[in-house]
């Protein structure tokens, strides 16, 4: 199996290095996080030099398009070509002096983990003003939606990993948003499946089957976000968990983007992942991701999208970690 991931892998990298001399659009960090899985690979080198040449088109300081992820790449570049490190040094020191985000009226820049500062804190925890920024929104009105957003949700708060609460909730670390980890505590409910999850926003229509569960929003994500705070936080994240993992149906909780990291069975893959190593849930159901996955493989590798976050890189990435590569890149998901 290693060898087949690792030929899809370099294959992928290819395609992806050929559609890029082509394009205009911001790269993500995908290509230098399965470059650094693959290690030294001609795939990789030439995938990491395109990459490189594309980073001026990206822009803000966002984890994923922007220069947070810009930053996680660097540092996973590093590893295959250690002349890289000074730039990654310097990229920081300019991200950690970043600091201009709302405190009122916010978007999902001004706080998440995809756009905002809480994406930012995941791959440099140093970046004090953003901390202090995540540290001071007030819970639950410093986090409610009145600038530039989806309609879905102007008006709200919103839960989930990808760009609710959880998000800063996680890497905030163990003690560090506790009226969050309570504000979520309260805010979880049991669907008809036995499932303890969270409406995309507490004030959304309730439905009787959570559908939605992944990396993103719902169950896998919040879950992981209580863990990473500690304590009966940690409990309450581990049992939720626990209810998903015993009711879990690809049937029923994979749709829209199924194989992917964002919405699909990869992300749920490496969230179960990551409980499996430090508790007794999520093996199971991890070893079953992994056999449903690499049963889609052909599927994988016909995808047009070679993003990390919806497309053919993240799901590579994600069957490489969950069999036993390199952790590093996990920050930009907040499962460090």
């Amino acid at each position: 199996m290693a060898r087949e991931l690792t030929g899809a892998a370099a294959t992928v990298l290819t395609t992806w290095t050929e559609q890029q001399e082509a394009s205009t659009a911001a790269p993500d960090a995908g290509a230098a996080v399965l470059a650094a899985l693959l290690g030294d690979h001609p795939a990789s080198r030439a995938a990491l030099r395109t990459w490189l040449r594309a980073i001026p088109r990206c822009s803000g300081a966002g984890l994923h398009g922007g220069f947070a992820g810009v930053l996680a790449g660097l540092r996973l570049a590093a590893r295959v070509d250690p002349a890289l490190g000074p730039l990654a040094d310097r990229t920081a020191a300019r991200l950690a002096a970043r600091g201009r985000w709302r405190s009122r009226e916010v978007g999902f820049a001004d706080y998440d983990l995809v756009s905002g500062p809480a994406g930012l804190l995941a791959v440099l925890p140093g970046a004090q003003a953003a901390r202090e920024h995540l540290a001071a929104l007030a819970v639950p009105e410093g986090f409610r939606i009145g600038g530039a957003a989806p309609a879905w949700a102007r008006g709200g708060v919103v839960t989930g990993l990808a760009h609710g609460v959880a998000g800063p909730l996680a890497v905030l670390g163990p003690g560090g948003a506790p009226e969050l980890a309570s504000w979520l505590v309260e805010h979880q409910e049991t669907d008809e499946l036995g499932v303890v999850s969270w409406r995309s926003r507490p004030d959304g229509a309730r439905r009787a089957v959570v559908r939605r569960q992944a990396w993103c929003y719902g169950t896998p994500g919040i879950s992981w976000a209580l863990w990473t705070a500690g304590g009966s936080f940690a409990e309450a994240g581990l049992r939720a968990m626990d209810t998903l993992c015993a009711a879990y149906d690809e049937e029923v909780h994979l749709s829209d983007n199924p194989l992917s990291l964002c919405h699909g069975a990869a992300g749920v893959l490496l969230i179960a992942d990551a409980f499996a190593r430090r508790s007794p849930v999520g093996g199971v159901l991890r070893d079953r991701l992994l056999r449903f996955l690499h049963a889609r493989l052909p599927d994988v590798l016909a995808m047009t999208d070679l993003s990390l976050l919806t497309g053919a890189i993240g799901v590579l990435a994600a069957l490489l970690t969950a069999e036993g590569a390199d952790l590093e890149w996990l920050p930009l998901l907040a499962l460090a």
